[in-house]
């Protein structure tokens, strides 16, 4: 499951470069254009407002169910990955759906809305979206906490993979410092790899494959064939 990020964004039938790292090593791959994606009419877009970890998520979960009923996917061998927003919906997934997963990515992720919500010192937002798109405002921290990958470790039950570039101005580097030690405290399975002078995606191509070699190792490593049991004599 490949999650692209916004989620005010959209996945089309063209080149992708992740997309096809993947399947050159033999995965099938799923890019979802859940609800709240863009470029599918404003009920679709509309349709993902303040359903972050909640309907959206819902509509992952039916995407991978859809791909192990048509053959294309093996239930017992299911990675999901993403940046940005697809890094949440990642985490979300692993700590939601726990079972669904055998492991999972996350890049760049936002993983506690309210922290994002509330980091002044590093965003200023300027106007009002994020009530209307996200949420947040009073009375709001129930939901969001509910939806927050941060505080729903303990339900993680798959290895996970974070990274994130130090000079990230639109998703601080904190949000997954804070989530590898949440990981780490609870005991979790984790890699966590952090990117000097990259930004919110990756500039320099040597961290790009830096990247993406960590990224091929971990779910080759992860999702590969369990060993079957011996047979009784």
């Amino acid at each position: 499951m490949l999650i692209h990020g916004g989620p005010w964004a959209r996945d089309l039938i063209q080149w992708d470069a992740e997309v096809q790292l993947f399947a050159s090593r033999g995965f099938a791959v799923l890019q979802p254009n859940f609800r709240g994606s863009s470029g599918l009419g404003t009920p679709h877009l509309e349709a993902g407002y303040r359903e972050w970890g909640q309907k959206i998520q819902d509509d992952i979960t039916d995407g991978v169910k859809w791909a192990v009923a048509q053959g294309f996917a093996d239930a017992d061998r299911v990675g999901i990955y993403g940046g940005s927003f697809g890094g949440y919906a990642t985490l979300a997934g692993l700590a939601k759906t726990h079972e669904l997963y055998r492991a999972g990515a996350a890049y760049a992720s936002v993983t506690d809305i309210e922290f994002l919500l509330q980091d002044d010192q590093w965003y200023s937002w300027g106007y009002d979206w994020h009530e209307t798109m996200v949420g947040g405002e009073r009375g709001d921290k129930e939901r969001l906490r509910a939806a927050s990958p941060l505080r729903n470790v303990a339900r993680i039950r798959a290895p996970v993979l974070l990274g994130h570039g130090v000079d990230d101005q639109r998703v601080h580097v904190r949000q997954s410092q804070r989530m590898a030690d949440a990981l780490k405290r609870d005991g979790k399975q984790y890699e966590y790899l952090e990117f000097p002078d990259e930004i919110h995606g990756f500039v320099l191509e040597a961290n790009r494959v830096r990247w993406y070699e960590a990224l091929i190792a971990f779910f080759e490593k992860n999702l590969a064939p369990r060993a079957k049991p011996a047979a009784a004599n």
